[in-house]
């Protein structure tokens, strides 16, 4: 009986994993011309994701009488990606180039370039198309929407929806509407690392909390073990982060600081208990210019000890408890220079992207005041289908 167990569990094994696909260079070649078709930049994370969507077009089709965009979605096939660049650059109908962020692109040779830049901030849309955009995502139709955290296969679940205000878009075109929606025009945000409706997103429960001074605890970490850092701990512990261990300054990328703050000084570091939204924020306030710059890197930001000033003597520059000390000034409420508000842009926003403005007056706010302390949970499970896009009740809890 044993070796039969053992053969079942195998087979199971093999049936639950996705069957790998082999493309030939005929294959690489036609998906790179339907990315050219669509406006879409072949790079090589974008060729492998098109490669699979067409192997799994074919194979549903074979057993199903209609192809579904979630059909395609949850058959996609394994494929290497290693193997795919090696058909990419031995093809004589491609050429590739690498990026500067270090990723190969699959042109077609001697084709001119049509691309739709995704990444670029510029609107240049008809106000009638995000006239429609935010009827329906503020509407009962767009109510537990739930879609690929990605741009591009957000679009793509976007335009499988057959929204008036996109037709004619090209999915190219469709991806920058995306990333507008998300960084100018606060009609899309993020909630566990899918995008939703902005209304739903995290975004709006950081504002909120933000206003109140009270820390958002979002996604599976709910209920933090370890206090919060006041603003005094706060400048303290990152000058010393950034002082090093052995005096030589160092920087430290932005994500982690929250994660070093946890593990040296067990303390957990909460931008919406200290009055701000963005960790961005909180560490570009003046109040830490003399402790620590932002710098950008890359595709991140980095996080430097700031050069000491002349004003300050030497002591206290180095040690900003006692700088806070011989301050005796009345510091205004945090909030109170927070947030951007709607009307005049600011350079500021830019840099952090339109989420970090704040909402419109309180009485708007879907949400109503939680008594203290506040803790939002964003609960992943109730999205069906395993993570894939689709329609989900509300995700929010506010425990």
């Amino acid at each position: 009986m044993a070796p039969v167990c053992e053969t079942s569990r195998a087979f199971r094994k093999a049936a639950a994993e996705p069957p790998v696909f082999k493309p030939s260079a005929a294959n690489v070649v036609a998906a790179v011309e339907s990315l050219y078709a669509d406006e879409v930049r072949p790079h090589g994370r974008i060729l492998l994701k098109r490669l699979g969507e067409r192997a799994a077009s074919e194979a549903v089709a074979a057993h199903f009488a209609t192809v579904s965009h979630r059909n395609v979605v949850e058959n996609v096939p394994r494929i290497d990606a290693n193997r795919l660049r090696n058909v990419c650059e031995r093809s004589r109908q491609l050429r590739v180039e690498l990026e500067e962020s270090g990723e190969y692109c699959a042109l077609l040779a001697g084709r001119r370039e049509t691309f739709v830049d995704a990444s670029v901030n510029v609107d240049e849309y008809p106000e009638q198309l995000w006239l429609a955009a935010s009827a329906f995502f503020a509407g009962p139709l767009a109510a537990g929407l739930v879609l690929p955290g990605g741009r591009y296969a957000c679009a793509q679940a976007l335009l499988s929806l057959r929204l008036p205000f996109l037709a004619g878009l090209s999915l190219g075109r469709v991806c920058h509407v995306v990333q507008l929606a998300i960084s100018r025009r606060r009609l899309l945000g993020y909630l566990s690392g899918q995008v939703v409706p902005y209304l739903c997103s995290e975004a709006v429960v950081k504002e909120f909390c933000a206003q109140m001074q009270q820390a958002a605890v979002l996604g599976p970490r709910a209920v933090p073990a370890l206090p919060l850092a006041t603003l005094e701990q706060a400048r303290s512990c990152l000058w010393e982060m950034l002082s090093g261990e052995d005096g030589k300054p160092v920087s430290v990328p932005l994500p982690n600081v929250k994660r070093l703050f946890r593990s040296r000084f067990n303390l957990d570091l909460s931008e919406t208990a200290l009055g701000y939204t963005t960790l961005m924020e909180l560490l570009c306030d003046g109040r830490f210019h003399d402790i620590c710059t932002v710098q950008p890197q890359g595709r991140g930001h980095i996080v430097m000890l700031a050069e000491p000033c002349e004003s300050v003597s030497s002591e206290a520059s180095r040690r900003p408890d006692i700088a806070q000390e011989q301050d005796t000034t009345q510091v205004a409420p945090p909030v109170a220079h927070t947030f951007i508000h709607f009307g005049q842009s600011s350079p500021v926003a830019d840099v952090v992207t339109a989420r970090c403005r704040s909402l419109p007056p309180l009485a708007r706010c879907p949400m109503s005041p939680l008594p203290t302390p506040m803790r939002v949970v964003a609960d992943s499970t109730t999205c069906g289908h395993a993570g894939r896009w689709g329609t989900a009740p509300d995700r929010k809890s506010v425990v």
